[in-house]
């Protein structure tokens, strides 16, 4: 998320320390060569032509307004993981692929901590 509200948005795809791995950075421009369903096709037959983004973000205000909210949805993705890594470990099963009961898991283990004096 934070690579791609930094340059896909802004129709950079490779930079100094990486690139993009999302999407290949060079894509079949005769439309014959054979791709997995990501569009990374393993031996281009043809010179290829540049991935570009589908909507550019050239407004440096909007631009940096979407690397904001792409910043702010990683950090909730990242706190949802976790928070689902640790019900997982604790139970050590499939409980935490759901949602509600990911809450209710959570729920449950801080307040058997609190009672046993952990927390």
């Amino acid at each position: 998320m934070l690579l791609l509200g930094k340059y896909h948005c802004r129709d950079k795809h490779q930079w100094e320390w990486s690139s993009c791995t999302f999407h290949p950075l060079v894509k079949c421009s005769c439309k014959g060569c054979k791709s997995d369903v990501e569009g990374f096709v393993e031996n281009l037959q043809c010179p290829g032509e540049p991935h570009h983004s589908a909507n550019v973000l050239k407004c440096e205000f909007h631009a940096l307004a979407y690397e904001v909210e792409c910043h702010g949805r990683a950090q909730e993705a990242e706190n949802k993981y976790v928070k689902w890594m640790q019900i997982r470990h604790t139970y050590g099963n499939d409980e935490a692929d759901d949602d509600d009961t990911c809450e209710e898991s959570a729920l449950q283990v801080t307040e058997a901590a609190i009672v046993e004096g952990r927390i």
